[in-house]
């Protein structure tokens, strides 16, 4: 508790933006000034806190991912991965 575990999550995500320090994404540093960056760089978060979504973890998971899902989601191929 209070270590910053979620402030540096979302830093990485976008949410917040950094005092200091860099992100290195294989060896290159990257600047990720919103989540649709993060998501660019491969980068997801699955929040701590209850999402509007309720209790559906697969949904939740994916959610926002594009690569690998037609435009209709599929949630078996999604809890397989």
């Amino acid at each position: 508790m209070g270590a910053g575990k979620s402030t540096l999550m979302q830093i990485l995500y976008g949410f917040h933006s950094m005092d200091s320090g860099e992100i290195l994404i294989d060896g290159k540093r990257v600047r990720l000034g919103s989540p649709k960056d993060a998501i660019a760089h491969g980068i997801g978060m699955v929040h701590q806190e209850s999402c509007s979504y309720g209790d559906f973890v697969v949904e939740n998971t994916i959610l926002g991912l594009r690569d690998g899902f037609s435009r209709c989601l599929n949630l078996q191929r999604a809890s397989e991965n």
